[in-house]
């Protein structure tokens, strides 16, 4: 049986991390919770959440309009 070894499961833990790391900070300075970064690994659902995102009315923005 051919498996995952220990070295490629830490590989993909490291490849993860760093995409999901810069995601958070993202999150954080828009003003929402980095936590929501999580959402990436979720098939389909990462797609909404970029297009929410990206769509959304960042609560940073007091209110300001974008020129």
């Amino acid at each position: 049986m051919m498996g995952l070894s220990i070295g490629h499961f830490v590989v993909l833990v490291i490849v993860i991390a760093l995409f999901l790391y810069p995601w958070s900070k993202i999150f954080q300075k828009a003003g929402y919770s980095g936590w929501l970064c999580l959402l990436f690994l979720v098939p389909l659902v990462n797609l909404a959440t970029l297009w929410w995102f990206a769509l959304a009315r960042w609560p940073l923005e007091g209110g300001a309009k974008a020129s």
